[in-house]
């Protein structure tokens, strides 16, 4: 059963060879259209940006209510 998912030799050389090829292309086409590859640079700094963003602020709503249960819990036990 773990033959499936175990690549063989010959697999592994087609992806490498693929990826290869897709490499040399993206770069000549890079080098060709400098316009086109900095905006697709710019759009992956972006979207990183905003992904990073989203999980701050969804940390800081988490770490705001944290604060508030570890607040309410040292209150109550201070009143007993």
């Amino acid at each position: 059963m773990t033959d499936v998912l175990v690549p063989s030799r010959t697999d592994l050389r087609r992806l490498t060879l693929g990826v290869g090829i897709l490499s040399v292309v993206l770069g000549v086409l890079a080098i060709v259209t400098p316009p086109a590859t900095l905006a697709a640079i710019m759009a992956l700094i972006a979207s990183f940006a905003l992904a990073s963003a989203v999980m701050v602020l969804i940390g800081a709503f988490r770490l705001s209510a944290a604060k508030a249960q570890v607040t309410d819990a040292l209150r109550g036990a201070k009143a007993t």
